[in-house]
């Protein structure tokens, strides 16, 4: 981050850095770099994570019992209506964007 501030403010005063700067400023780049290389494979290890918990849980819910005749008539009700609503909305979303 210092290293791209100090480079920022060299292009805007337009100067040219010495030796002992450039060097500082690769090393601090290469450092940022490094650092965001680590940022990056923890971002992807928790997201492998979630998606590895979001399959197994998707698993459970499947694998579980859709309950009872009266549970599934309010499921199903529930679900018409809800598919109501959202053609509704997009019917109306629609409409406005166009």
């Amino acid at each position: 981050m210092e290293a791209l501030l100090a480079n920022a403010a060299m292009l805007l005063l337009q100067t040219t850095p010495d030796a002992a700067s450039s060097a500082a400023s690769t090393a601090a780049s290469h450092a940022t770099t490094c650092a965001d290389a680590n940022y990056l494979w923890g971002a992807l290890a928790v997201a492998v994570l979630a998606l590895l918990v979001a399959f197994l849980f998707s698993r459970s819910v499947l694998a579980s019992d859709s309950g009872t005749e009266e549970m599934q008539a309010i499921s199903n009700a529930i679900r018409e209506g809800a598919e109501a609503f959202m053609r509704r909305q997009y019917t109306t979303i629609g409409a406005l964007a166009l």
